[in-house]
């Protein structure tokens, strides 16, 4: 971060009717700790139980050798897409709300080892907000 705090990364898998819990990443992901944190305990299993294919944004750790070539070998379908293409992804409208309407509350929070504690009381349901006209 810019002024020297540190960051946290929110991940999750979403799908027709199924989700993942949300996953919160201290620090920077590279692409050995995308497949360590991410890839092999959360993604590979997922997708395996809800007969699916991957649709990543193309971030370096996603599109890594390393990452490609494992899941090559676990034999999990990705779909590719065009580079640098975030507005294909299904799940950035989610966080954008969620941003709109928890931004308030990080106004007034500093950025800490606590900062996920809000995130996981809210689960991951997100819900659009009452229109007060």
């Amino acid at each position: 971060m810019p002024d020297g705090g540190s960051g946290v990364m929110v991940w999750a898998v979403i799908s027709y009717g199924q989700r993942t819990q949300l996953h919160f990443i201290d620090g920077n992901m590279n692409a050995q700790r995308y497949r360590h944190e991410i890839l092999r305990p959360i993604v590979v299993p997922f997708i395996r139980h809800h007969h699916l294919m991957l649709q990543h944004d193309n971030a370096l750790p996603n599109v890594a050798r390393i990452c490609t070539q494992f899941l090559e070998a676990e034999y999990v379908p990705v779909i590719p897409r065009p580079a640098y293409s975030p507005d294909m992804s299904p799940i950035e409208p989610v966080w954008m709300l969620w941003i709109n309407v928890y931004n308030n509350l990080f106004l007034f929070l500093p950025i800490s080892n606590n900062f996920a504690q809000p995130l996981k009381r809210s689960g991951t349901t997100f819900h659009r907000p009452q229109s007060t006209a």
